[in-house]
């Protein structure tokens, strides 16, 4: 369970996740961090607008109506990480 707090960004609301107990690298598999390096290695010099304007390039977000939820099931149609 995580707590998602509102957040103004330009003219949007986005939600921040905030993890309901401390996150320690241990908790995570080899992939998993692995996933986690490539992300940060990929959006490191990436500024908020940038990162959004990314994600709503992709498929799965095109395909859905505003505020929908997006299914992890879709995460297999994500574009390759540079």
């Amino acid at each position: 369970m995580v707590k998602l707090v509102e957040e103004s960004i330009y003219d949007a609301i986005s939600y921040k996740i905030i993890p309901n107990k401390e996150v320690c690298v241990s908790d995570f598999s080899l992939e998993e961090i692995n996933v986690l390096e490539k992300v940060a290695t990929t959006f490191k010099d990436y500024r908020s607008r940038e990162i959004i304007d990314y994600m709503h390039g992709e498929r799965a977000y095109k395909e859905r109506e505003e505020y929908q939820i997006i299914p992890y099931s879709l995460a297999m149609e994500l574009k390759e990480l540079r």
